[in-house]
């Protein structure tokens, strides 16, 4: 398909590639390629995410390049997941990611459902900058979401060029510190 949207997600120049045995019997393949996957002002560009596996035993991995408006120039991005889905959960191993200059530091647990997430022990190195943290989502039988986070930064690099929360100037800097943030219905 050439381009398709939903609200504010849109898709453009997608190709999708896949073999499925949905009795499952067989490894399943899908492969996906895109020019450009934007949300709002972000974009994703050169997108292949490939998958391979049963339900109860994959892998997917992407790549591509990540814009953000506020970054000076597009940063390659590279995950690889590997994982098993049983009834309405995946749980699964972040085994790599890298996001421009920022590389995981060891493997992450991750558990996804429709009502839940979750993760553990996600830590991101980026030069001599640290960040890890631990996180879950839920959303109750009223649909009210639930979250929280808990986040240690250690000399983290930031550049901001041209941003708009700051008047177009360029900043740079290293943030440290501790984060601890919790939403629940009607407060945060």
């Amino acid at each position: 398909t050439k381009r398709f949207g939903y609200s504010d997600l849109k898709l453009q120049g997608l190709n999708v590639n896949t073999s499925i045995d949905m009795s499952d019997q067989t490894d399943s393949k899908l492969e996906l390629n895109f020019d450009t996957m934007s949300l709002k002002q972000a974009s994703l560009n050169k997108i292949r995410m490939t998958g391979e596996g049963h339900l109860r035993k994959h892998t997917l991995t992407l790549q591509g390049m990540i814009n953000i408006p506020s970054m000076t120039d597009p940063m390659p991005l590279e995950l690889q997941l590997q994982g098993s889905y049983s009834a309405t959960n995946w749980q699964g191993i972040l085994g790599s990611l890298k996001v421009g200059v920022a590389q995981l530091e060891k493997q992450s647990a991750v558990m996804l459902s429709a009502y839940h997430a979750q993760f553990n022990e996600f830590c991101l190195l980026a030069g001599s900058g640290h960040l890890c943290a631990d996180g879950q989502w839920q959303r109750d039988e009223m649909e009210h979401n639930q979250w929280s986070t808990d986040a240690q930064l250690q000399s983290l690099p930031i550049t901001l060029q041209n941003s708009a929360l700051i008047n177009g100037a360029h900043l740079q800097a290293k943030l440290n510190g501790q984060v601890s943030l919790k939403a629940v219905p009607n407060m945060l």
